[in-house]
């Protein structure tokens, strides 16, 4: 008989912890969770101001420790792999005056020469037609680093470029 409620009390107990949901939340000074719906598809956003934390992960087997009190799920279904990468050669590099820049690969699509300097300003560009090698013109540049970007139709190909 004093089993009895013993057990009515653990068949209680169990009934109400089957109700429990486990639900994605920030608990945090300033930070919040929404769930944002697009298209149909229902996204939970996090956000966390001001988290003071040490930097980096630890992995040892299949436990990974990230730092933090936001911490996404990580599945990965899938890797898209995309070619986006211009087979393209430059010389000479450092250039002086005319840099020869050769494809290495057919393109069908005008070709669009970006020359950026170290702070990212667009120094030089230039347009031309699809070839297997161009000549482009560096006589007016100063003697920099440059940072060159070519574009040919969805590839690009980027380089460090010194100009003597």
């Amino acid at each position: 008989m004093k089993r009895l409620p013993l057990i009515i009390v653990l068949l209680s107990v169990t009934a109400v912890c089957g109700a429990q949901e486990m639900i994605r939340s920030t608990v945090g000074v300033s930070g919040s969770t929404a769930v944002v719906e697009n298209n149909g598809n229902e996204r939970i956003v996090q956000q966390s101001v001001g988290q003071s934390s040490v930097i980096g992960t630890f992995k040892n087997g299949s436990m990974q420790i990230r730092q933090g009190f936001v911490q996404p799920p990580i599945s990965v279904e899938g890797v898209f792999e995309d070619d986006t990468n211009l087979d393209a050669t430059i010389y000479p590099n450092p250039v002086e005056s005319v840099l020869t820049v050769v494809l290495n690969e057919t393109v069908t699509t005008a070709i669009d020469f970006v020359l950026y300097d170290m702070l990212g300003r667009v120094v030089h560009t230039q347009k031309l037609p699809a070839q297997e090698q161009l000549q482009l013109d560096m006589t007016k540049l100063s003697s920099a680093q440059y940072i060159l970007l070519i574009t040919a139709g969805n590839k690009q190909f980027k380089a460090n470029l010194i100009k003597r």
